[in-house]
């Protein structure tokens, strides 16, 4: 495998680019942008063609599902610094970073964040997907190539066990029970159905597996990568980049609208 891309383990620095056409122009499109426009595509029309800011819960965020709201602004923090402690694989709670990264909450809502990130971050390391397992390629990103267009992404993780398995693993870190984990996972199939397509781009071959791991219940949910799944997966994105391509203009009734308008913070422009 490491001979088909040569890519380190701390390739978080590096960018993966599949092969482009020379000579040829591309427009590009980002996974979380399309994964807006899947949710509902008034929102990206709000969100990327107006640039229009949303404060509110995003569906595809990291956020905490309950607690404050000081809590959920919290998510991108949140997801940052979980992406760190993992890439760096310490054995110890990093004390210091989470006092870097978490300075200035009140003491009940920074007592309550970080029993739930020590929760997180045990669930983890005593998970199979620590480096302590196999080879890892973390924060990867990548171009993917799409008829004449290319899609930019970024990936958690790549870990290639000893015994040769290659484990695509996304994080989500929404503070959820058990119970929700399968309804929770559904909306992000899509986005590691890319990511595992993008790596079949760069590897040669898609990942055994593509696994959601909800590192709160720590739970993990696998993402279908058949041959049938996938190819509907490429048709949705197509259809989706061309409508984008084609549609500069908002009227009303050429957008869709999603199912989450009861707490979107567009609600008041999309009507």
């Amino acid at each position: 495998l490491s001979e088909k891309v040569a890519l380190r383990t701390d390739a978080q620095q590096e960018t993966a680019v599949t092969q482009l056409l020379p000579g040829k122009s591309f427009k590009s499109f980002k996974v979380t942008e399309l994964l807006v426009f899947k949710d509902c595509a008034r929102k990206y029309f709000w969100q990327y063609e107006w640039g229009l800011n949303d404060d509110r819960e995003e569906i595809y965020s990291e956020k905490s599902e309950k607690g404050s709201g000081n809590r959920d602004s919290s998510g991108t923090k949140i997801g940052s610094f979980l992406h760190q402690v993992f890439q760096a694989g310490d054995a110890e709670w990093p004390e210091v970073l989470w006092k870097e990264t978490f300075q200035g909450l009140a003491a009940a809502e920074s007592s309550h964040l970080k029993a739930d990130l020590q929760q997180m971050w045990g669930n983890f390391r005593n998970s199979r997907f620590t480096k302590e397992h196999g080879k890892c390629w973390d924060e990867v990103p990548f171009i993917l190539k799409m008829a004449n267009r290319k899609i930019e992404g970024r990936f958690d993780r790549l870990i290639q066990s000893r015994d040769g398995i290659l484990t695509l693993v996304d994080y989500k870190s929404h503070h959820i029970s058990g119970g929700e984990v399968e309804k929770k996972a559904r909306p992000y199939f899509w986005q590691l159905q890319l990511y595992a397509l993008a790596i079949e781009a760069l590897w040669g071959r898609l990942p055994d597996q593509a696994l959601l791991y909800f590192l709160y219940p720590n739970q993990t949910v696998a993402v279908p990568l058949d041959e049938a799944s996938l190819n509907e997966t490429r048709r949705d994105v197509q259809n989706i980049m061309q409508f984008i391509e084609e549609h500069d203009q908002y009227r009303r009734q050429d957008y869709a609208r999603g199912k989450q308008c009861k707490y979107c913070g567009y609600k008041g422009v999309c009507g």
